[in-house]
């Protein structure tokens, strides 16, 4: 008898431990997670790494547009050919590192977005099997069946803003950048978009959601087929945008400037609109005018015009709009008091440098064929200006510029010389034509007695 009872003690336990070894393959089930999370952390490591290669890359083919834009100046062929080479391996590079970031940022978004969202796979575990019961003895009790396996807890999706605050700060980042292209909305791609985000707010770009950059853009695209009326119910349900004038916004897309005061509101709003939706707190940018030389430069990819270039170009044509169709020949002072005259401070803005290279390309359009003056324009995506009007100043005796194409003109060089000139921010002259003549008859006197 005592054998049996110790036999039935023994079964039992057993069965027990059978029970246990059931349960667990319900917690082997577990590192899903974790090696998803190693996933993101790897993704967002290679985003980062791609996009200081953009930065990189950027900054090798701005140099590279320098020294051809020097190249051209020396008129020395083999110089110039030496240049374009370079340039063009530059840009090839650029390229290159922007499809990289494109497709790192496509592979976070992937890795990232399904990180927490682990499936419980555990299997219950098998009840033991009753013990034999001995002669007079009690069976065996039935081994406890394992607890299944506990499934993961889901990820939480990121806080996103509203539809309409993202497209407002889209027609405000469009409002920027069509008072840096001289009217024109540059068209842009979602890469593009962030990039143009980064040049304001460095690294804010990657902290938007693939739907919050896809609603900017559309406020972006969306400006241009926007009045006054559909500016301004856009903006008026979004917070902190009581300062801000619809009409003046838009009247950028026809060469329009804006006013200082309202230049600072433009960022200030921007600067909260995009705060709220990637969740982080922001601060103005102290260089707005930033954004001008990153988008004249390289932001668009394919831009490959030197600013410097198209300013002095601008400059000459401005200048024989305003002198009977003659662009004059100027010393190095004479063309400061000249551009000083017309945007007080630019001299100390731009430099002894600048200013040379300026005075180089002052006289250029003169010689300039108009498919040369289309690319030059191009180059830069000056979508507004009229290459065939602008050249006809200086060909076709008699010929003027409309008032329109005068504005788009006048606020073309404004934008450029703001990004050229360090971020300073100038203002279009009130009367260009009036204070270019003035100037050469009073400060230039020798030019014309």
């Amino acid at each position: 008898m005592y054998v049996v009872r110790r036999l039935t003690v023994i079964l039992g336990c057993i069965a027990v431990a059978i029970g246990l070894m059931a349960v667990a393959p319900a917690s082997q089930a577990a590192p899903a997670a974790p090696a998803r999370t190693t996933a993101c952390a790897r993704a967002k490591a290679t985003t980062s790494a791609d996009l200081a290669a953009r930065a990189r890359t950027k900054r090798g083919m701005v140099r590279a547009e320098r020294a051809l834009a020097k190249a051209k100046r020396s008129h020395r062929h083999p110089r110039i050919a030496h240049a374009r080479k370079a340039l063009r391996t530059r840009t090839r590079a650029h390229r290159r590192a922007v499809t990289a970031l494109r497709n790192a940022r496509a592979a976070q978004v992937r890795a990232c977005a399904s990180t927490g969202t682990g499936t419980g796979t555990g299997t219950g575990g098998t009840g033991g099997t009753g013990g034999t019961g001995g002669t007079g003895g009690t069976g065996g009790t039935g081994g406890t069946g394992g607890t299944g396996g506990t499934g993961g807890t889901g990820g939480t999706g990121g806080t996103t803003g509203t539809t309409s605050s993202a497209q407002g700060l889209g027609a405000l980042l469009a409002v920027l950048s069509a008072r840096s292209v001289g009217g024109s909305v540059p068209s842009l791609d979602p890469s593009g978009l962030t990039s143009l985000i980064d040049v304001l707010y460095p690294g804010a770009g990657d902290l938007l959601s693939t739907s919050q950059l896809t609603s900017i853009l559309d406020g972006y695209n969306g400006l241009s087929g926007l009045d006054t009326a559909g500016l301004t119910d856009l903006l008026g349900g979004l917070s902190g945008t009581g300062s801000l004038d619809p009409s003046q916004l838009l009247g950028v897309l026809g060469g329009g400037s804006l006013d200082p005061s309202q230049l600072t509101d433009l960022v200030s709003v921007m600067t909260g609109l995009l705060g709220n939706l990637d969740g982080t707190g922001l601060s103005n940018p102290t260089d707005p005018t930033a954004l001008v030389s990153a988008l004249l430069g390289t932001l668009l990819g394919g831009q490959t015009t030197d600013p410097t270039q198209a300013l002095g170009t601008l400059l000459g044509i401005l200048t024989a709009a305003g002198n009977n169709g003659s662009i004059p020949t100027l010393d190095l002072s004479q063309f400061t008091k000249l551009l000083n005259g017309l945007y007080p401070g630019a001299s100390t803005a731009l430099g002894s440098s600048e200013l040379t290279s300026l005075l180089g390309d002052f006289p250029g359009a003169g010689s300039m064929s108009q498919s040369q003056l289309t690319d030059l324009l191009d180059g830069l995506g000056l979508t507004g200006l009229d290459p065939s009007q602008l050249l006809s100043v200086l060909h076709v005796n008699g010929a003027s510029l409309s008032s329109g194409q005068l504005n788009t003109l006048t606020s073309t060089i404004t934008g450029l010389l703001s990004g050229v000139g360090n971020g300073t921010t100038f203002t279009d002259p009130s009367n260009p034509l009036g204070s270019v003549g003035s100037l050469l008859n009073n400060v230039l006197c020798l030019l014309l007695c």
